[in-house]
């Protein structure tokens, strides 16, 4: 996940929901873009066609910060992965927030804060679960120029600001790094079925 950080002023943004495939694919990617591959030369490619991949997915949503065709920032949910402790649940009650990321140069003009607006502005996950996996190693530190516990902070406020709250979990991704961490939005009408069979994988006690 990559929120924010403060850089020189730049356009407003206009913040897109609900991306089809062709218009993800119709846009340039920022420079700026790429923490998923750490900034490698094909970064912004390889995150485009991964956008172009899950809104092409049923269930899923691609929200974009762009000025004029060029993207400078996304938001992904998407069913939690074949095989993850959580892909059984009921088809759109769990979805994972797969990815957040703003351009290196449009950050500090708050969006990520419009993104996740926009997301959560309407009733979509008032009856759902929605997770995501804070880790480390897609942490931007340098651009952000921050520290890991500074980074860290920065991303629990910004998900706290949207009912997230933080779970203890064995998940292999998250324990890997202890500064990693796991971020539950549970919905005000999600069922207690759905929320007591979620909470029952968070440790799943494995070895």
């Amino acid at each position: 996940m990559q929120p924010a950080g403060p850089q020189e002023l730049c356009p407003c943004p206009h913040v897109r929901d609900r991306c089809t495939p062709d218009f993800v694919a119709g846009l340039t990617i920022d420079p700026g873009i790429g923490a998923f591959s750490r900034y490698a030369p094909e970064a912004g490619l390889r995150q485009q066609a991964a956008l172009v991949r899950v809104a092409s997915l049923p269930l899923s949503r691609v929200l974009v910060a762009h000025i004029g065709r060029r993207l400078v920032g996304y938001l992904t949910f998407h069913p939690p992965p074949e095989g993850s402790r959580w892909a059984n649940l009921p088809p759109g009650e769990v979805l994972e927030l797969g990815g957040i990321e703003v351009a290196r140069g449009v950050r500090g003009h708050g969006v990520a804060r419009r993104l996740m607006d926009a997301a959560f502005a309407s009733a979509d996950y008032d009856a759902a679960i929605v997770y995501a996996q804070g880790l480390t190693w897609c942490w931007d530190m340098a651009g952000g120029q921050m520290g890991v516990p500074e980074y860290r902070a920065m991303i629990l406020r910004l998900f706290d600001g949207y009912g997230f709250e933080r779970c203890v979990t064995d998940e292999p991704d998250v324990t890997f790094d202890r500064t990693s961490v796991l971020l539950v939005r549970i919905g005000g009408l999600a069922s207690a079925s759905l929320v007591r069979e979620f909470r029952g994988r968070l440790v799943l006690g494995d070895g």
